[in-house]
């Protein structure tokens, strides 16, 4: 062979190789994918604290701390202050020094819901959102001083020092 040909049949023959030695032996059995099926199960409810060091869970109407390492019991960073108060979601400030946390749940669609929602930091925990009918999607602003959530399909900001509300959107409507 020359080195021309050299060139041209030595990727060739390669591909084929690889090619023939990947092909299974057998086709796969419903049993096989099921293996694999089990392989690819979702943790859900753990939330990654900032520190990356801890995670959190809710559990009940608490939420509690625990470290990856598993070294220590869990520490109890929020308990419900009521019997008729129930969690049905909660998001920590980018800082972590804040709580945000969606009591109830009013169904609209599927997943979606309205909810009344709490603000626990240093000063206690207070409501906070319930001058406005149907709040929903609540989230901290990156720098952890505002909330944006909608009410009405209208977007809007909560400035947490100011205790005060802003309306961003005036043009929202249910589709």
């Amino acid at each position: 062979f020359n080195p021309l040909m050299k060139k041209i049949f030595l990727p060739i023959f390669l591909c084929v190789a690889v090619a023939a030695h990947t092909q299974p032996s057998e086709p796969l059995q419903y049993k096989d994918i099921q293996a694999l099926n089990s392989m690819n199960k979702r943790v859900i409810g753990i939330r990654p604290s900032g520190d990356g060091s801890h995670y959190t869970v809710q559990e009940g109407n608490t939420v509690i701390q625990y470290d990856y390492a598993g070294k220590s019991e869990g520490e109890l960073l929020f308990r419900t202050p009521e019997t008729s108060f129930q969690i049905v979601d909660y998001q920590f400030s980018p800082d972590g020094k804040q709580l945000l946390i969606a009591n109830g749940a009013t169904p609209i669609y599927r997943h979606s819901y309205t909810t009344a929602y709490y603000l626990q930091n240093e000063n206690g925990i207070r409501p906070i959102l319930s001058d406005l009918p149907g709040t929903r999607d609540a989230s901290f602003s990156p720098d952890g001083r505002m909330i944006a959530f909608s009410s009405g399909n209208n977007l809007f900001l909560y400035d947490i020092a100011a205790d005060s509300v802003r309306q961003i959107t005036h043009d929202g409507a249910w589709n």
